[in-house]
């Protein structure tokens, strides 16, 4: 599984459920291990906003500065739902299969590499 081919793929549902929908993925070539990792966040994501949220817009980004380590995701759409139960079961996997595959998610963004 790849952040590059899930691109599309996520762009293509959110475009078909009616949401204005813009994707930049600039993240360049990424380890298999994290690439598999925020592929599936993407994944993730995109059940999230047709699940749980009103969107009608939605732009997802994922960019690594020429020659740095880590790489930044964002999401944004006009439809977040507060349920006030905080993360779902699908966030709390990801965050858990983060943490043990290179370390989770920092400020500064993604490790580019499993070796950090």
């Amino acid at each position: 599984m790849s952040l590059a081919a899930e691109a599309p793929s996520a762009r293509g549902v959110l475009t078909a459920a009616g949401l204005s929908t813009r994707v930049d993925m600039t993240a360049g070539e990424l380890d298999p291990s994290v690439d598999t990792v925020l592929a599936t966040v993407l994944r993730e994501g995109v059940t999230n906003v047709l699940r749980h949220s009103r969107a009608t817009r939605c732009v997802i980004t994922a960019a690594a500065p020429v020659g740095g380590g880590r790489v930044a995701d964002g999401w944004s759409n006009d439809g977040v739902a507060d349920s006030g139960s905080g993360a779902g079961g699908g966030a709390r996997f990801l965050g858990a299969r983060a943490r043990h595959g290179f370390g989770a998610a920092s400020p500064g963004g993604w490790p580019r590499s499993a070796g950090r």
